[in-house]
């Protein structure tokens, strides 16, 4: 999420002599949101700052909403001029840009000026290529993101009896200050059992000061009490927009397959917010030249059209409309703008076709498109071997009622 502090206006005067000091505090659920806490820098002597300050925070999806508290910058304790509670834009709008002038509670006639907008890491990638250019000459902040991709390991051998269960863990040292990086602790992939050759194409996400140079990688076997070292790598980050796609040799044994990329988060968002209206026109000129929708969704949705999405699992069959897609994997629902329709003429039929529509690359393998007769209507889904999945309220839902989509 990108937030946008403009200014504030009509601001209480807490002090006795002159003008308040005003500044913002920003703030998220500690568990929601890195880094869940930052502020502006002080105004003085005035009741209509103004800021032009951005801030950027990586979220979770529980996040449900954040505050701004208006403070006055006193001597020994400061005070309050004003809060507001913004709640997160629903998931559908989430791309635009949201906010604009809010009242202050327990602020007079107070108001404050605030926009702000998310990008969608499922959609860094297609972003990324087809913005490359621009993203260099963009503005960049104090941080970048930076995407880690965990794939797989290879030949991973421990010292006991039988096979190893590994994991792999991402972390950075030497920083000169804690705050380089966030999130602060390490993050790991699940683990894989009895395996010399796990896969796991698992992605981390990072806000790293531009100053961040290196990380490393340990392949790490669980065990009971304490878990054993494999090996481990440190790793060079690459130039700003460069794509690594790296297999490595573990200082232990075997070797692991890793990606990493480094962006301007800043320019990121410049061109998302320009993408967008584009991309959705896109989307609803080859929607409309489609033809005939694939199903109907009777909860309000309406009409639906089958597509396969480009996600971090792999080319994921899924149901569209209106430039967003959304498809199941992992027991979840999941929402994105990279997809392709299915397009051209086509059969309903029982009888799998020959040739897949995607695949699935967490383990899922081949996968077609298909339309789910479901209590909430026929809603197009993934399907393979007599099982097919459907998103729907947030979660992955599956059955064996449903129909294959075969174009001819």
């Amino acid at each position: 999420m990108k937030i946008d502090i403009v200014q504030c206006q009509d601001l209480n005067d807490a002090d006795g002599i002159g003008k308040s000091d005003p500044y913002i505090k920003l703030h998220f659920d500690e568990d929601v949101a890195v880094p869940h806490r930052q502020q502006t820098h002080v105004i003085e002597n005035t009741l209509n700052p103004v800021w032009n300050l951005s801030y950027y925070v990586l979220l979770k999806d529980e996040c449900k909403s954040f505050r701004l508290d208006v403070m006055d910058q006193d001597v020994g304790r400061d005070s309050k001029l004003g809060h507001c509670t913004i709640v997160r834009a629903e998931e559908r709008n989430r791309h635009n840009k949201n906010g604009g002038w809010l009242a202050l509670e327990k602020g007079g006639n107070g108001r404050i000026q605030v926009f702000y907008t998310e990008l969608k890491l499922d959609s860094l990638d297609s972003i990324r290529s087809e913005r490359s250019g621009a993203l260099l000459e963009a503005a960049r902040w104090d941080y970048d993101l930076f995407e880690v991709k965990a794939i797989s390991g290879e030949k991973c051998k421990g010292g006991g009896f039988g096979k190893p269960d590994p994991y792999a863990k991402i972390s950075f040292h030497d920083l000169k200050e804690d705050n380089m990086v966030l999130p602060h602790e390490h993050l790991q992939t699940f683990t894989v059992s009895k395996t010399n050759d796990p896969v796991w194409n698992c992605y981390f996400h990072y806000l790293v000061h531009r100053d961040v140079r290196t990380f490393r990688v340990d392949v790490m076997d669980e065990d009971v009490g304490r878990d054993d070292t494999l090996g481990h790598v440190n790793v060079v980050i690459g130039e700003l927009n460069e794509h690594m796609d790296q297999r490595l040799a573990l200082e232990g044994k075997g070797t692991i397959h890793i990606q990493h990329v480094r962006m301007p988060i800043a320019g990121l968002f410049e061109q998302h917010i320009a993408e967008v209206p584009a991309r959705v026109e896109r989307k609803q000129e080859e929607q409309s030249n489609a033809g005939q929708p694939h199903g109907h969704q009777n909860d309000g949705a309406g009409d639906l059209w089958c597509g396969v999405a480009n996600t971090p699992w792999g080319r994921i069959p899924c149901k569209a409309k209106d430039g967003m897609a959304w498809y199941p994997c992992g027991g979840s629902e999941h929402e994105t703008r990279d997809f392709e329709l299915l397009q051209g003429k086509f059969k309903f039929t029982k009888i799998q076709p020959a040739r897949p529509n995607g695949h699935q690359t967490d383990g899922g393998g081949d996968v077609w498109c298909a339309v789910a007769n479901t209590p909430h209507g026929r809603i197009p889904c993934k399907a393979k071997d007599g099982n097919c999945w459907y998103s729907y309220g947030g979660g992955e839902l599956e059955s064996r009622d449903f129909d294959y989509v075969e174009l001819v």
